[in-house]
């Protein structure tokens, strides 16, 4: 069985868009595909109309069980369609990567779905939906992996995102001796926009083979085949997206997906492969470790600066690469009309809220009548958003402004009254925010930062509206 591994640590870049309409194309074609979800949020059972209240047994029990070929396959997989089978998970598979999940203490704990796709015969392929974060599910999924997709979305930081993840993709497999080829997929392209065209033609300049012919196009025919719980090539067949996903699709079988990205021998001892894995465990996923360590970094920063009264301090050197790229990415773009009509020239609520403030007190989250502003150093990074249940969690739905008068990203989310969760969003990196103290865990274990919206004070005219009519009444 052949093994596709579709692995993205940045959210809204089509992962699991790709991995579901990659199997039903390839489905379609009349070859036997399992699909793996090993992503905790289980949206491939999501996509394709499967409760989670309905699944019983999931990945992760699979890769827990002494001996998988005792597995009651009629319990553990469903059929999606002709020729197409998920194999789910729940939400519960997070809790695996940690030292007392199960996975961790285990001989071999890199390899336990390897083991449970071995027993999976009668399929020719299997498309495995990673975890967006690299612990020890994504680890699994890449040993089990013959070949890897990288989707990545046609931004502002495309080429930058690509970079990261074909470098992450290249350190796993040298820590695991496991080298993958790979493509990098251009996903949710708008060809009529000028930035979205150049971005790819960038992206093909700087990668070259390694960036796929076939490019998927930003198509609503795949949220609305999502609804339903169908591959977009069953809901909407004659969408460009449908026919992107079929040519993709022809390609995996027809092509060699891209060059080896990386990676030891076949003689690298375990010991090495076991000291890799154990970095894995008991700490945060390899991109939040980055990620918060370069927002705490950032945070210091300008709190030291605020405090001085001097403006922040340029962030640590980036390594030629890195600048290379964010370069590329970033060069002219200010002298866009399209760039220059995002950045807003200021705000007067959000100007009285922080001329007051002292420091770091300029930072985080400040309550106002009907929301909350969000606020961040302007240095944090260079695209943020929030997501919260306001809005389902979405990495792309409230992205905050640049202010470069005030040094600040800002912005203003309207909110009842009452407690909302939230996590910031920094160049593709999930992470709490710095300036606010108030946390809870998540089901992930991980801090979603905390924001009280105020109840607004009753208008002045009811407070005083019985003394009038007392004194109307001539008491």
């Amino acid at each position: 069985m052949r093994t596709i591994a579709i692995v993205n640590q940045k959210g809204g870049c089509g992962k699991t868009t790709t991995a579901i309409n990659l199997s039903g194309a390839l489905a379609s074609l009349g070859k036997r595909v399992l699909l793996v979800d090993m992503d905790p949020q289980s949206h491939c059972a999501a996509g394709l109309a499967i409760p989670e209240a309905h699944i019983d047994v999931d990945v992760g029990d699979a890769m827990l069980a002494a001996d998988p070929t005792t597995l009651d396959r009629t319990k553990l997989l469903w059929r999606i369609g002709r020729n197409l089978d998920l194999l789910p998970s729940r939400m519960k598979l997070a809790g695996l990567e940690a030292s007392r999940g199960g996975l961790a203490t285990l001989e071999d704990k890199d390899r336990r779905l390897a083991r449970v796709l071995e027993t999976m015969d009668g399929y020719d392929l299997a498309i495995i939906d990673c975890s967006p974060s690299i612990g020890l599910l994504t680890y699994n999924a890449l040993c089990a992996a013959d070949e890897v997709i990288i989707p990545v979305e046609m931004s502002y930081f495309a080429q930058q995102g690509a970079t990261k993840q074909v470098a992450t993709l290249r350190s796993v497999g040298q820590r695991l001796g496991r080298p993958a080829k790979h493509w990098i997929l251009p996903t949710i392209h708008e060809p009529n926009a000028a930035l979205p065209t150049e971005l790819l033609e960038q992206l093909r300049s700087r990668f070259g083979s390694q960036v796929c012919q076939t490019v998927i196009h930003k198509d609503d025919s795949v949220k609305e085949a999502a609804t339903f719980g169908r591959p977009v090539g069953e809901y909407a067949p004659q969408s460009q997206v449908a026919r992107d996903y079929a040519s993709l699709a022809t390609r995996v079988l027809d092509e060699t997906i891209g060059e080896p990205c990386g990676g030891a021998t076949a003689d690298t001892p375990q010991s090495a492969v076991d000291s890799a894995v154990d970095s894995a465990i008991d700490t945060p996923p390899v991109a939040q470790v980055h990620q918060s360590q370069s927002v705490a970094q950032v945070a210091e920063r300008s709190r030291r600066a605020m405090e001085r009264g001097q403006p922040e301090q340029d962030e640590p050197p980036r390594s030629a690469e890195e600048s290379t790229v964010l370069e590329t990415n970033t060069q002219d773009l200010t002298a866009r009309p399209e760039v220059q009509a995002s950045v807003p020239h200021g705000n007067l609520e959000l100007e009285r809220i922080l001329l007051p403030k002292r420091g770091s007190e300029a930072f985080g989250a400040h309550p106002v009548d009907g929301g909350v502003w969000l606020v961040q150093p302007i240095g944090l990074g260079n695209a943020v958003s929030v997501a919260g249940a306001f809005n389902n969690w979405s990495a792309q739905a409230n992205r905050f402004d640049r202010y470069p008068s005030l040094g600040v990203h800002a912005t203003k989310l309207s909110l009842p009254p009452g407690r909302h969760a939230y996590r910031l969003v920094v160049d593709g990196f999930w992470t709490a925010d710095p300036f606010n103290p108030a946390a809870e865990t998540n089901p992930f274990g991980e801090p979603n930062s905390l924001a009280d919206v105020p109840r607004p004070a009753p208008p002045s005219h009811i407070v005083h509206a019985r003394p009038i009519q007392q004194r109307a009444n001539g008491i």
